[in-house]
C-alpha cells in the first residue's frame, strides 16, 4: 500500500486482496482532512472497521462517503474486536460492493459505543480535540491509540496518561498533557 492520496475504491481493492491473501494485521487509513481509521484483518477475516469513533457498520457507512485517502498496511496481531459484529450489508460493500461507487449501507439500529465512552455531544468534542492535539504529537497513529486509550481507560484523565505514555522524547508528554487539558478547558 502506498502513502499518496488515492480514491477509497483503490484502497478498498487492496483490503480485499490483503482477506484473499489471509492476512493478519491492521490497514492505517488517514483521510484528506486527517481523519483515523482503521481495518482489522485476522486471516483473511475483516474484524473490526473503525472511523470518527465509530465502529463496524456504523464506521464503514461514514468511511465509505470518504473520496480519496491514504493507508498502509501494518502486518502483525490484530487483537479481536469488542464491538458487535459486522453486518451482512456492511461486510457485502466492503468485500466488492464499494465498485458501484455508492456509499454502504447505514446500520439499523445504531451501534453500541465502546465500553468508557460516552455519548454526549462534548465528551465526543472534547475526544475530536485531543485526538487533533495527539496527531501534532503521533502523527497518523494518533487516531488508533486514541480509540484504544477511551475504550479501555475510566475517565479522560486516565486516557491522557495513556496518550502521553506512547511519546518517547523526555517532556514530550507533559507538553502534551499541558496543550490537551488547556484546550479541553477552553471549550467549557
Amino acid at each position: 500500500m502506498a502513502s499518496e492520496m488515492r480514491p477509497l475504491r483503490v484502497i478498498m481493492r487492496e483490503v480485499v486482496a490483503l482477506v484473499a491473501e489471509k492476512a493478519t494485521g491492521v490497514v492505517l487509513i488517514v483521510t484528506e482532512d486527517n481523519r483515523f481509521a482503521s481495518v482489522r484483518l485476522r486471516s483473511g477475516h475483516i474484524e473490526e472497521v473503525s472511523f470518527k469513533n465509530r465502529y463496524n457498520d456504523e464506521g464503514i457507512h461514514l468511511l465509505s462517503q470518504v473520496q480519496t485517502l491514504r493507508a498502509r498496511f501494518q502486518p502483525g496481531f490484530a487483537p479481536p474486536s469488542t464491538h458487535p459484529r459486522i453486518g451482512e450489508a456492511a461486510m457485502r460493500w466492503l468485500l466488492g460492493g464499494f465498485e458501484n461507487q455508492t456509499p454502504a449501507p447505514p446500520s439499523t439500529p445504531a451501534a453500541p459505543r465502546a465500553p468508557g465512552a460516552s455519548g454526549s455531544d462534548e465528551a465526543m468534542h472534547q475526544r475530536e480535540i485531543i485526538e487533533r492535539i495527539a496527531l501534532g504529537y503521533l502523527g497518523p497513529i494518533a487516531g488508533l491509540l486514541c480509540e484504544e486509550a477511551f475504550s479501555s481507560a475510566k475517565g479522560i484523565d486516565q486516557a491522557l496518561r495513556q496518550i502521553a505514555s506512547n511519546l518517547s522524547e523526555p517532556g514530550e508528554g507533559d507538553r502534551f498533557l499541558a496543550e490537551a487539558v488547556a484546550a479541553i478547558r477552553s471549550t467549557k
